[in-house]
């Protein structure tokens, strides 16, 4: 595992110069730190696989030029999108990935980001067949980033074939940047008077 120190006067991913997602797995360690928009502004031509339409929806509202592909997006918006676009920056669904990886046919200068890939295991369960078809398409590009604040823990992802023997990279933030949430817990036989 590689640990890599965070400046200390860097608040959001985006102001460390330099900084670049690393191959393999990221453990974040804090939410909102700016990772996904890293992905957005950086100079590589770069898909970002979501879990959740919303999420998509709100970077799309916020980064111009950035496309959305879901459900509804049609290969033909697409393949527009990639054909004027010189530097492409895509938001996918972790399920529209697969028709989107089959798209583009020089892969060798995309990098993929795998945006909060813990919902691989949590959703497996009942979703398995999108997963395996997600990290199928994934496997077709040479640089991916699987992202996340709380990654899934060491003892799974050994047990993951996908996973095992990935580089694994840990961001280590100064305590100081964070505020401390205290939870008071209350115990109530009516919780919604409380």
């Amino acid at each position: 595992m590689a640990v890599k120190t965070v400046p200390e006067n860097v608040e959001f991913l985006t102001q460390w110069n330099g900084f670049e997602l690393p191959k393999g797995i990221l453990n974040k360690g804090v939410t909102g730190c700016g990772a996904t928009s890293v992905a957005i502004e950086d100079e590589h031509k770069t898909i970002i696989c979501s879990p959740r339409i919303n999420l998509i929806k709100n970077k799309v509202g916020q980064h111009e030029g950035l496309l959305g592909v879901y459900g509804d997006v049609k290969n033909d918006e697409i393949m527009a999108y990639l054909e004027k676009t010189e530097k492409p920056k895509i938001m996918v669904t972790y399920d529209s990935m697969p028709r989107l990886a089959k798209l583009i046919e020089d892969r060798s200068d995309w990098r993929v980001v795998v945006d909060e890939y813990q919902y691989l295991l949590i959703d497996s369960g009942f979703r398995s067949d999108k997963a395996i078809a997600l990290l199928d398409a994934v496997n077709e590009f040479d640089y991916v980033t699987y992202l996340s604040a709380t990654p899934i823990a060491d003892k799974y992802i050994q047990k993951i074939e996908h996973f095992r023997n990935m580089p694994f990279t840990e961001l280590k933030w100064s305590d100081e940047k964070f505020e401390r949430i205290k939870v008071k817990r209350i115990v109530s036989s009516r919780p919604i008077n409380n």
